[in-house]
């Protein structure tokens, strides 16, 4: 079914009888929310900022947060706890549900004219207000009540290209770059399908010409928003690119898991190590439904399982345990085995219908993942495998099945210099280069948006054109 005004944390909304109705990712039907001050709502929109828009009319215009009592941005500290301050997009936390309350927008920054239409901006995270005038503005307001007024930034035109990569932001918004040839300036939009739900932690895969990603956690979800750690499988199918219905739940893991890497087998994904939210699942297992107030996101359990995914049937496996569990894993797949890496130095293997996970003779020189600004992606192409992350970026080639006595045998690493140092990037290998972009700034000063390449066959790196918005982890390319 199509969705109607999709947020980003999963739920959806409109206007009914002039009030705010929505319906929440955890389910239980449409429902009425406190109504903004000033008469009946006319108009309603959610920005990819995490925020709700609504307008009562003439210039009237309010801003709701939707995120729940419970934990900051960053998932580390209770919003209550003496001394945290939350993020500037979470709002202060005085004991009252900040979920329930519409923090009016000054009617003096905006361009003249009554509002027409609200609408989440095509290029940034903000909201777009139309007004009658024909005067259009993206608006922001900090939780300190500061109004941000700017132009729309102008969407480019879709038109029909040879090549396309796509990227999934956390936020659940999708971005892609098509090229006729690897030139630029390539040209990146906004697409109009969002994902079931902002993610967050997790990689991706392609399999049969779509987009996989699976697991992850998210600080906010639902309405009231609270913490969720996911158990789905969603797929992406380009050929429904340009709808709102490009994304889908292709099925469910047998448990939630985040932070788990993703690889291609066949017609297979296997899904090896990853992490979990001990309170949280603790909490959902005496009680189902009660995670969502209890978890703490970045308390968690270490995971060597392995599940697998047959594209082919809609079936799902439990596989062998890793040899090491792995916190947070990337997998990639090379001469019919796919190899776990992270959280250890250690790397492992393993092949269709084997029963045990190979540990390979030579060690990754770093421990990829472990620490947060450890925090690491990676892709394939031509059989090497490249892991990235504020290490820099290395290269593996994994050992030859033909050279048993050269010492291509063991395998080899190579570290690639002058990869610009972020955590977290999305990577993906696209016309013959190994595409680094954006990624996660531990600080939050600022956000990434960097995008560059690097290719092998001339050992060069090259700038792009920045993406829209801040990016990190899961990355695809389909032909």
């Amino acid at each position: 079914m199509p969705r109607l005004n999709p947020d980003i944390m999963g739920n959806d909304w409109k206007v009914e009888a002039g009030e705010v109705q929505v319906l929440p990712a955890q389910g239980g039907g449409w429902s009425s929310v406190p109504s903004p001050p000033g008469g009946s709502v006319t108009a309603v929109s959610p920005d990819f900022n995490g925020m709700v828009w609504a307008t009562t009319g003439g210039r009237a215009l309010f801003r709701l947060n939707p995120r729940g009592p419970g934990y900051t941005d960053d998932g580390m500290t209770k919003r209550d706890t003496p001394g945290c301050e939350p993020t500037d997009n979470v709002g202060a936390w005085s004991g009252e549900h900040t979920h329930a309350v519409w923090a009016p927008f000054p009617a003096d920054a905006l361009p003249a004219g009554s509002i027409a239409s609200l609408a989440p901006s095509p290029t940034s995270d903000r909201c777009v207000v139309t007004l009658d005038s024909g005067a259009t503005c993206e608006v922001e307001l900090s939780a300190a009540g500061e109004a941000t007024v700017s132009s729309p930034g102008a969407a480019p035109a879709a038109a029909p290209q040879k090549t396309t990569t796509t990227v999934n932001h956390p936020d659940g918004t999708v971005v892609t770059v098509v090229t006729e040839e690897l030139e630029d300036p390539p040209a990146w939009r906004m697409l109009p399908g969002i994902m079931p739900c902002g993610n967050h932690d997790i990689f991706a895969a392609v399999c049969n010409g779509k987009i996989y990603v699976t697991g992850g956690a998210l600080w906010w979800r639902g309405y009231p928003a609270l913490m969720h750690e996911f158990d789905e499988l969603w797929a992406f199918d380009p050929a429904a690119m340009d709808s709102a219905d490009a994304w889908s739940v292709a099925g469910k893991m047998p448990s939630s898991k985040c932070f788990n890497g993703i690889a291609t087998l066949g017609t297979k994904l296997y899904l090896p190590g990853g992490c979990k939210s001990g309170p949280w699942n603790d909490a959902e297992a005496a009680e189902p439904g009660s995670g969502r107030e209890k978890g703490v996101p970045n308390q968690r359990l270490d995971q060597d399982s392995l599940f697998i995914y047959d594209t082919a049937d809609d079936s799902w496996a439990v596989g062998p345990s890793l040899n090491h569990a792995r916190n947070e894993c990337v997998a990639e797949t090379v001469n019919g085995r796919v190899y776990a890496f992270g959280w250890t130095t250690a790397v492992e293997s393993i092949g269709e219908g084997e029963t045990e996970w190979r540990v390979e003779p030579t060690p990754c020189p770093v421990a990829p993942g472990g620490g947060m600004a450890g925090q690491c992606s990676s892709t394939e192409l031509d059989g090497i495998i490249y892991i990235c992350g504020d290490f820099g970026l290395l290269a593996f080639t994994p050992p030859c099945p033909e050279c048993a006595a050269c010492p291509a045998r063991e395998g080899s690493w190579e570290t690639i210099e002058g990869c610009p140092t972020t955590s977290a990037p999305l990577m993906t290998a696209h016309a013959g280069e190994i595409f680094v972009m954006s990624g996660y700034n531990p600080d939050h000063t600022s956000p990434l948006k960097g995008v560059c390449s690097y290719s092998p066959a001339s050992k060069t790196w090259r700038q792009h054109p920045d993406l829209p918005t801040n990016n990190a982890w899961g990355a695809g390319t389909l032909p």
